[in-house]
């Protein structure tokens, strides 16, 4: 009997690359499918899940109490990082990857374990593909510079097997492009459609006191209140702001404001429906850029067709983003030697300009319908659970060649 072929996967269960359910269940939902669909496929491989361990010590180097023990050898132990999925050959050691992980230090340390298991197998011409929602040129191209790595963030300094200098400036990790996705696995044939009963603009969505550069808009919106808004934000915002002299406007970046016409019992939506349903029950909605450019929000949007008004995408994805399945708002991006271009260099005149936007199109009937038509399509065609997988599915069996 010939033996079967084994494809070891990171990431599809609650706890390791969903450390978070409600921010990673797509994810995992994907990683599940995808080894179903590529184990109904061919019967010479296996695609094997590769479980969460509980580690009883709190002292492991990123001070995680979770880990996977690894199937080639046991004594490696890879500490999971969410929003991440990846697979490995056990024989050859290629690994493949799919992260929509916002923070590259992260992504990098968690590839690192395994490459540094590759070295150690003096198998140096192991495969390493990062296949990356967040992709731009930008990021990738500064984490090769040592200086431009510490813009992102502080690497956590014990980790054992990652060396800036020497790891970014190597050819360990290929980046390439791949799309983004929503934040919970909805059916694709239980979306709702767009049925806009408030004639608003809705908006709402987390908003850290740092980090969220994109939304600080949101200062000069909530100081406005429009009555034909609907801004409904949590997570407190900077309260050294100059905005927070204004008290309404602390008042609403401190909890999430009861301002729906159609109330909800938990407006933190942990049902994905429930906030589609939110969403498409409002004529247009904001959406606004978090840490990276892209948001689960788009992609929720598109597949239930609602009219969006944003920044314009600056994210290079796998297909590029048509201005007619959107309502672009032109901004100019920071200009200051940051490794970003999402955070406009002026906040409050981005913020009018949301408004003016919003104002020329709310009683465009047949442009909304036709940006709704389009949104819809497009999603149809790139990001539906079915496609996502296909494209999945494609990848795996290109990358390890089976």
């Amino acid at each position: 009997m010939t033996k079967k072929r084994k494809i070891f996967l990171y990431g599809a269960h609650i706890g390791g690359a969903a450390t978070d359910p409600n921010r990673d269940q797509w994810l995992v939902m994907f990683a599940n499918h995808l080894a179903d669909k590529l184990n109904d496929s061919n019967k010479n491989f296996e695609i094997v899940k590769v479980p969460i361990t509980q580690y009883d010590s709190s002292n492991n180097h990123l001070g995680r109490k979770q880990h996977y023990k690894s199937p080639i050898n046991e004594k490696i132990r890879y500490f999971p990082v969410d929003q991440t999925v990846t697979l490995q050959d056990e024989e050859t050691l290629d690994t493949l990857t799919f992260s929509t992980r916002w923070a590259h230090r992260d992504l990098l340390c968690w590839h690192n374990e395994f490459h540094h298991f590759s070295e150690t197998t003096k198998n140096s011409n192991v495969k390493n593909v990062i296949y990356y929602g967040h992709y731009q040129e930008l990021y990738q191209d500064g984490l090769k510079k040592g200086g431009d790595w510490y813009k992102l963030g502080t690497l956590v300094p014990q980790h054992p097997h990652f060396d800036p200098q020497k790891d970014l400036n190597s050819n360990c990790f290929e980046w390439k492009r791949w799309l983004f996705r929503p934040k919970r696995w909805v059916e694709d044939n239980e979306l709702p459609d767009w049925n806009p009963i408030h004639k608003k603009l809705f908006w709402q969505g987390f908003f850290a006191s740092a980090g969220h550069y994109g939304r600080d808009c949101l200062y000069w919106l909530l100081y406005e209140q429009l009555n034909d808004m609907c801004l409904n934000t949590y997570g407190g915002g900077n309260k050294n702001h100059h905005m927070y002299k204004h008290k309404h406007v602390a008042d609403g970046l401190c909890n999430v404001k009861s301002t729906f016409e159609n109330p909800f019992e938990n407006q933190m939506f942990t049902s994905g429906n429930d906030f589609l349903k939110a969403c498409s029950s409002y004529l247009v909605n904001l959406s606004l850029s978090g840490v990276k450019d892209m948001c689960y929000r788009d992609i929720e949007l598109f597949s239930v067709g609602c009219p969006m008004i944003r920044p314009r995408f600056t994210a290079q994805l796998m297909v590029d983003i048509p201005d007619d399945v959107y309502i672009p708002i032109d901004f100019v991006a920071r200009k200051d030697g940051s490794l970003t271009d999402i955070e406009p260099a002026d906040h409050e005149k981005l913020a009018y300009d949301i408004i003016d936007t919003w104002n020329n199109v709310k009683n465009d009937k047949e442009y909304l319908t036709k940006v709704s038509k389009n949104a819809k399509e497009f999603w149809r065609e790139h990001f539906s659970n079915e496609k996502q997988l296909e494209l999945g599915s494609k990848l795996v069996t290109e990358h390890f060649d089976l």
